[in-house]
């Protein structure tokens, strides 16, 4: 359970540094207080900063505290606890995380399963010596919070008690007294998640705000009505403060048999289909006059038979997510009791939809004069045109708050795109319900138009087709390098507007008489353009402060949208 201090080669990913020694006197749970509390601080600080969930990466931390410890004692862990962290950041504002971490000898730390854990700290008394790792990469840490939530265990700490709250699901997915496999999910993203007994999924909300989560409010409410569009809930982590202010901190949900999310089902698709579009079986698509007119307009038309000939596995999938997509808003509209009732839109509620537009547009396009210089030719050009094009943007977000509007305002995902729908069989299920994690969890709670969702999904089909026919090259297609380019680029405009009707028209006939739909299609028309711009404002931010190399997409998306494109 315990080691020699020495070095048997590094510790953890080859990127990680080497962890800072924590000294301890006496047992190990002494390294969660007392003197060995301020270095315990210092090393999760530093370990938080490198976790890809931790939100404030890009922000200076002033200060972190360990408000509590919650230990999980199991007879194969010498130390197991779940911190509660607050980090202050330099420029003002505080988030709250919840950390995991176990402690074992280097011996049992080397048989865990690969990928090798993240190490914060290595804790030292006399002797021996504890690694004190990601707690979610160890097996026996995983069973005991699936401990906590099936057996109803209430694990108290120094300011509050970890809580589990298992529902019928639960029993039904994993029985009580079995032994649980525990493997790591396939991603991490804004979350950690582990696969327990390879039917539930631990999703632990690693940065927590007082009250509950839309994942957890959401997901209970769709398993409540017996929506197979989603994961069903089987059961939360939840921990009570003593001033008895509440945080969801982990959701249980039914594991997806997936093999791809709809991102990379789609990506795989559209590969085949440039291919296609490249080599003699292009010539169709030559012939095809391009698409006039906006997303409503074409999805009331029908499909050129060389689509379906040539994209159709594609289109019907886009089809098919458009249904899902609609069942799921109309399933929360139909959610009984005031936090899932659907409300008007008022015209207060309208100017400050835009004036949030505006602001988040006057933000990109800062980002984007700064970043101008910088950029290579191309995306500097494409740059000129989008910040020429700043009056017009506030006139498509104004158009919101110029008219009244009889759609409602109702319950949605908030952070909708193909990589949150699982492939599953020939259907997709949708995920993560957390909403856009930038946005302060009230605000995640909001009601709002569902068209957002749809919006956003229209956006991402765009986005998947450009980064597709990016990564595809011209090397390898048939042909001279300028013509297959040529025709690629062809096909890759055909397409995102064939898949966006496609899935539009699917959802607006699955969706049918919902009360958030506008009655007038013009109405309609405002309001999907408006979302659309809104979203890939949000693209354009975020590639220029994560991914400079892909603002080429955003920047022809938003060009596309106003009109101006190619």
């Amino acid at each position: 359970m315990s080691d020699r201090p020495g070095s048997r080669g590094p510790l953890g990913p080859p990127d990680e540094p080497e962890p800072p020694a924590i000294e301890v006197a006496g047992r190990w749970e002494r390294a969660l207080a007392g003197g060995a509390r301020p270095q315990l601080e210092e090393a999760v600080r530093a370990y938080l900063q490198r976790r890809r969930w931790f939100a404030g990466k890009a922000r200076a931390i002033g200060s972190l505290e360990i408000c509590d410890a919650l230990p999980l004692r199991s007879p194969e862990l010498p130390l197991a606890v779940a911190l509660g962290v607050r980090v202050a950041y330099a420029g003002g504002g505080e988030e709250a995380y919840v950390v995991p971490l176990a402690a074992a000898g280097r011996d049992r730390f080397e048989r865990l399963p690969a990928p090798r854990p993240p190490v914060a700290a290595r804790l030292v008394r006399g002797s021996e010596q504890l690694l004190l790792y990601d707690g979610l990469r160890d097996p026996a840490l995983c069973r005991l919070l699936f401990d906590v939530v099936s057996r109803r265990r209430r694990v108290r700490g120094s300011g509050g008690v970890l809580a589990g709250r298992p529902t019928a699901v639960l029993a039904e997915l994993a029985p009580p007294g079995g032994s649980v496999e525990v493997a790591p999910a396939d991603v991490e993203q804004t979350n950690a998640s582990v696969v327990l007994g390879g039917r539930v999924v631990l999703k632990l909300l690693c940065r927590v705000e007082a009250g509950v989560s839309p994942e957890l409010e959401l997901g209970l409410a769709l398993t409540g009505r017996g929506f197979r569009g989603a994961p069903r809930v089987a059961g939360a982590l939840e921990y009570v403060r003593d001033d008895g202010r509440r945080f969801t901190v982990g959701v249980l949900h039914e594991a997806v048999p997936a093999g791809l999310d709809a991102w990379a089902y789609t990506l795989g698709e559209l590969r085949r289909y440039y291919r296609r579009a490249a080599g003699g079986r292009g010539a169709a698509l030559e012939r095809l006059a391009p698409p006039r007119g906006g997303v409503l307009e074409l999805a009331g038309s029908e499909l050129p038979a060389a689509a379906r000939e040539l994209a159709g596995s594609s289109l019907r999938a886009a089809a098919l997510l458009g249904r899902r997509t609609a069942e799921l808003h109309v399933a929360l509209a139909a959610v009984p009791g005031p936090d899932f009732a659907p409300v008007p839109f008022t015209r207060a509620y309208q100017r400050s939809l835009a004036a949030s537009m505006r602001g988040g547009a006057r933000q990109s396009l800062l980002l984007l004069r700064r970043a101008g210089p910088g950029l290579a030719e191309p995306e500097r050009e494409l740059a000129r045109a989008v910040l020429g094009a700043e009056r017009e943007l506030r006139a498509r977000f104004d158009a919101v708050a110029d008219r009244p509007l009889s759609a409602m305002r109702a319950r949605l995902h908030g952070d909708l795109h193909l990589g949150q729908a699982l492939r599953s069989g020939r259907d997709f299920v949708i995920v993560d319900f957390e909403g856009e994690p930038a946005r302060p969890l009230a605000e995640r709670r909001e009601k709002g138009s569902p068209l957002r969702d749809v919006a956003s999904m229209l956006r991402s089909f765009d986005y998947d087709a450009r980064a597709g026919a990016r990564a595809l090259g011209t090397r390898s297609l048939p042909g001279p390098a300028a013509d297959a380019a040529r025709r690629v680029e062809r096909a890759r405009r055909l397409w995102s507007a064939w898949a966006a009707a496609a899935f539009l028209r699917s959802y607006l006939e699955a969706a049918a008489g919902a009360p958030y739909l506008p009655s007038e299609r013009a109405e309609l028309a405002v309001l999907l353009d408006a979302f659309a711009l809104e979203k890939a404002v949000y693209e354009l931010r975020y590639e220029l402060e994560a991914r400079p190399g892909w603002v080429g997409i955003p920047l022809a998306g938003i060009l596309a949208l106003l009109g101006r494109g190619p």
